[in-house]
């Protein structure tokens, strides 16, 4: 089996997690018959029981340098920003020193109102954007608040850009904040107050005791 964290293997993940987005995206699109449907699912299910075949094992956190060189190594198959994951949007993430970069194009399984991006899926890409910015300074937490406010459409099917900065932090509470924009168009913000704890994947740094 290739090594989990190679750069080989999470390729061939997300190779295969971008063949169930596509199938995915056109589930929500078609128009075929019924007949067409049925096939497919027959299809379908024959590929799920060979995927089904061997369970592989959880993940132990890494340290946090490796983190901060590749993200998506530990967060693979995260539900928000997993290349892994076929339910994220395959949101590409960077570290730029403090500050963490999500870069993502929504297709039509995440609209909300007619050509917009649905505002639950904004918000739980937040979440991890977020958590993340405290995981790459030593500082991770559970969420605690998350407040986002949308302050334009957010397009489907458009290049988005999503920032993330723990702010400051105030014994074992964490204030991060992140902002999205299309183009140079701000449209959402996010502020979370985070909660660090003992039994987080990191030890916390001694301005969150």
């Amino acid at each position: 089996m290739p090594e989990l964290f190679s750069e080989d293997h999470l390729e061939e993940l997300r190779t295969l997690a971008d063949s169930v987005r596509n199938v995915i995206d056109a589930t929500v699109k078609t128009g075929v018959d019924y007949d067409a449907m049925g096939r497919a699912a027959e299809l379908l299910r024959a590929v799920a029981a060979e995927l089904s075949a061997v369970e592989r094992q959880p993940l132990a956190p890494p340290d946090l340098d490796a983190l901060r060189r590749a993200p998506h190594h530990f967060f693979a198959w995260d539900p928000q920003i997993g290349p892994a994951n076929p339910l994220a949007a395959n949101v590409r993430m960077e570290v730029d020193g403090d500050t963490v970069h999500g870069h993502v194009t929504f297709p039509r399984a995440y609209q909300g109102p007619p050509g917009q991006v649905h505002g639950g899926v904004i918000a739980g890409v937040y979440d991890q954007v977020l958590g993340l910015a405290n995981f790459i300074v030593g500082r991770p937490g559970f969420t605690g608040t998350l407040s986002v406010r949308y302050v334009a459409p957010t397009p489907l099917g458009a290049p988005l850009r999503f920032e993330a900065r723990q702010e400051r932090s105030e014994r074992r509470k964490l204030f991060t904040s992140g902002r999205c924009f299309h183009g140079d168009t701000l449209v959402s913000t996010a502020e979370g107050i985070f909660i660090s704890r003992a039994d987080m994947p990191f030890q916390p740094s001694p301005s969150t005791e």
